[in-house]
């Protein structure tokens, strides 16, 4: 009764929603039906509402942070015959098995080697300067000038991956990056737009500028050919907030280990 006077009181925003898929529907599915599946599986997550899913609201609206999907889709996996699961990066291990609802006893691992020539995985690290909020006034000149010389030094395309939208416009504002064109990642890009980004970095002396954790920082197809460099500015760790303090809660009552696994595990 409660979910269903919740539910009721969010017409308009259900409305807004459906117009925003309307504008940007997956594989041109009907939006209407996209939101009807959203509200379901809203209101089958609030029937478990306790430990594993919690409630947020501030009087306008209604939120559901899952801090534990596993007894969502433990049923899922039990119901297969056999699931195979392939990342780059399922580490660790454990920890990724129990979250998605794998039961022990049914659990195989297959690491595979990457067979990449190693000078393709030279991986550098500055040191010497820091990325913390606490230290961006200090530490922009150093950085900008880090930035400056390592994109100089890379004959093909580069990609800049920064930890937020505000630290990205930050920077970009300030870099002098002389014979290069520079592709933008900006809040809320349409499919079009974003695969219209990714088709110019086929093109020389480009520099594509993102976020870690968008839409560019993972699962992209570039085309090939088109990167030569990615320079990771700073660890993308989750934002301090209510949700990440719910999450770390969790994992450490559950294992123990709430801050690494719930900041530096997906922030690195």
């Amino acid at each position: 009764g409660e979910l269903s006077d919740t539910l009721a009181r969010y017409d308009a925003l259900a409305f807004e929603h459906a117009r925003s898929v309307a504008d940007d529907p997956r594989g041109g599915e009907d939006p209407w039906r996209l939101l009807g599946q959203a509200l379901f599986r809203f209101a089958a997550y609030a029937d478990h509402e306790g430990e594993e899913v919690v409630s947020l609201t501030d009087g306008t609206c209604l939120q559901l942070i899952c801090r534990d999907a596993a007894f969502l889709l433990e049923e899922r996996m039990v119901a297969c015959a056999a699931v195979i699961g392939v990342s780059a990066t399922l580490h660790p291990t454990w920890f990724w098995r129990e979250r998605v609802g794998v039961p022990a006893d049914r659990f195989a691992e297959l690491a595979v080697t990457t067979d990449l020539p190693a000078r393709n995985r030279l991986v550098l690290v500055a040191r010497a300067v820091s990325t913390a909020w606490k230290d961006r006034e200090r530490e922009r000149p150093r950085l900008l000038d880090l930035i400056e010389r390592c994109v100089e030094a890379v004959p093909g395309n580069v990609a800049l991956f920064f930890g937020s939208f505000d630290q990205m416009q930050d920077l970009m504002a300030r870099l002098d990056l002389p014979g290069r064109e520079r592709v933008i990642q900006r809040p809320g890009m349409s499919a079009a737009a974003r695969a219209e980004a990714a088709a110019a970095m086929a093109e020389p002396n480009r520099v594509l500028a993102a976020v870690l954790g968008g839409v560019f920082g993972e699962s992209v197809d570039l085309p090939p050919g088109a990167l030569a460099a990615a320079l990771i500015i700073g660890p993308s760790f989750p934002p301090p907030g209510l949700e990440t303090q719910l999450i770390t809660a969790w994992n450490e009552r559950r294992w123990d280990d709430g801050f690494g696994l719930s900041s530096i595990q997906p922030g690195m």
